[in-house]
C-alpha cells in the first residue's frame, strides 16, 4: 500500500529553509489590508443554484505565478575548451491573490522560493486579463509559509479578506488557482476541519493552524485563495495529503487572519513582529484531562517553561494548562501558538489557566521571539 504524503501544491515542491526574507526598510506610509469581521451569511433558506456572480467578483484578483532561476551551464568545445554561460531555468508554478490595488499579492513562501529557501531569481505574475508583470518580494515567513510580493500596477482588481476566526465546519468554500498550469480554475467543497497541525513545515517553531477542506486542490493551486460563499478570502491554499500527488479531498489552507497578521508586519515594519511567551505546549488528551482535573479535553498543557522568559516571570509553571488568551479560547498547542503570534512584544496578555484542577488568571508581558511559544 502506498503511503500518504504531505505535499505542497506549487508545481515544483521545495523545502523551506530556516530563515525569513523581508524588504530592507518599512514604507513611510502604512499599508492596511482590511478584513471584514462579519461572518458569512448562514441564514439563507433556499440553496443557491449558482455561485457565478459571487465568483466573478473574486476571480479577476487571482493570478498565476511563475518562477525562474539563473543557472550556469558548462558546454565543452573540443577536449579542453569550455564555454560557461547563464541560462534561465523555470523552477515553479503557483498562484496568488491581489489584496491591494497598488499590486500587493498574497501567496505561499514556497511558491516564490528556490529549493534552499531563498527568493527565486525571477518571479513573473500573469493577471486574469493576461497582462504579465515582474514581481519583487516584500517578505516571507517560513513558520507559516506565507509570502507577500508586489507588482507595479495601479487600480488592480482586489479580493476582499474575511475573518477566518468566524469559520465553522460545514461552511461552503471554493479553492481558486492555476492547477497543473491549465489556467485559473475554481473547485468547490466545504470546511472539513479547523486548527489542523499536520507537521508539513517540519519546524519546531512552525505556526500551523490550517483550515482543512475537500475542495479540490492540486499542484499549481499553492498560494491561491480559499474563499467563502460570498467570495471573500478566508485562507491561502498551501498543501494536500495524497498518495498520488493529486487531490483526494484532503487539502489545507493557512487562515486569512494569520496571513494578514504576517503580511501587515512585513510591509509596514520590514520584519515579522510577533509575540513570545517562552513555553513549550502540548495537546491535552482525554487521559491528561482526567489526571489534571480539567473541565474539558481542551487547552495547551505547559510541559516546559524557559528560564528568564515572560512565562516564568508571570509565574507560569509546568503542568499548568492554558485555556484562553485575552478571552480567546485555546483548544490545542497550535491554537496557543496562533494566539501568541497575534500579540506584539510589550503587550500585556491575560491568560486563563488551570492549575491543580482550579481556574486561575495570570497577566503576562509579551516578549520578542527567541524560542518556542
Amino acid at each position: 500500500m502506498k503511503r500518504a504524503l504531505f505535499t505542497f501544491v506549487s508545481v515544483a515542491s521545495v523545502a523551506l529553509a530556516a530563515f525569513a526574507f523581508a524588504s530592507k526598510s518599512p514604507r513611510a506610509e502604512l499599508v492596511e489590508f482590511p478584513v471584514e469581521a462579519r461572518p458569512v451569511d448562514r441564514a439563507g433558506r433556499v440553496s443557491p443554484t449558482s455561485y457565478a456572480d459571487t465568483l466573478e467578483r473574486v476571480t479577476p484578483a487571482v493570478v498565476s505565478i511563475r518562477t525562474a532561476q539563473m543557472v550556469h551551464v558548462v558546454r565543452r568545445r573540443g577536449f579542453f575548451l569550455e564555454d560557461v554561460y547563464p541560462e534561465k531555468l523555470q523552477t515553479g508554478l503557483g498562484s496568488g491573490t491581489i489584496i491591494h490595488a497598488d499590486g500587493y499579492i498574497l501567496t505561499n513562501r514556497h511558491v516564490i522560493s528556490t529549493q534552499n529557501g531563498r527568493p527565486a531569481s525571477e518571479i513573473t505574475v500573469e493577471t486574469a486579463d493576461r497582462r504579465t508583470f515582474t514581481a519583487r518580494v516584500i517578505g516571507s515567513d517560513p513558520r507559516t509559509d506565507i509570502a507577500l510580493i508586489k507588482i507595479d500596477g495601479k487600480k488592480l482588481p482586489v479580493a476582499r479578506l474575511a475573518n477566518s476566526d468566524a469559520l465553522r465546519v460545514g461552511d461552503i468554500v471554493f479553492a481558486i488557482g492555476n492547477p497543473m498550469g491549465v489556467g485559473i480554475s475554481v473547485s468547490s467543497g466545504i470546511v472539513s476541519a479547523l486548527g489542523r497541525d499536520i507537521g508539513i513545515l517540519r519546524r519546531q517553531d512552525r505556526l500551523e493552524h490550517f483550515i482543512q477542506t475537500d475542495a479540490s486542490i492540486n499542484p499549481g493551486n499553492s498560494g491561491g485563495p480559499l474563499v467563502d460563499a460570498e467570495g471573500r478570502v478566508i485562507g491561502v491554499n498551501t498543501a494536500i495529503i495524497s498518495r498520488t500527488g493529486g487531490s483526494v479531498g484532503i487539502g489545507f489552507a493557512v487562515p486569512s487572519n494569520l496571513a494578514v497578521n504576517i503580511i501587515t508586519s512585513l510591509v509596514n515594519k520590514g520584519a515579522i513582529e510577533q509575540g513570545y511567551i517562552g513555553v513549550v505546549p502540548h495537546d491535552v488528551t482525554p487521559q491528561l484531562a482526567r489526571e489534571l482535573r480539567l473541565p474539558a479535553v481542551r487547552g495547551a498543557l505547559v510541559i516546559h517553561v524557559g528560564e528568564g522568559t515572560p512565562a516564568e516571570r508571570a509565574g507560569l509553571r509546568e503542568e499548568d494548562t492554558i485555556t484562553a488568551v485575552n478571552g480567546n479560547a485555546v483548544d490545542s498547542s497550535s491554537g496557543l501558538r496562533l494566539q501568541v503570534s497575534r500579540l506584539k512584544p510589550g503587550d500585556v496578555a491575560e491568560l486563563e489557566i488551570y492549575r491543580d484542577g482550579k481556574r486561575q488568571a495570570l497577566k503576562l508581558t509579551v516578549g520578542k521571539p527567541g524560542g518556542a511559544q
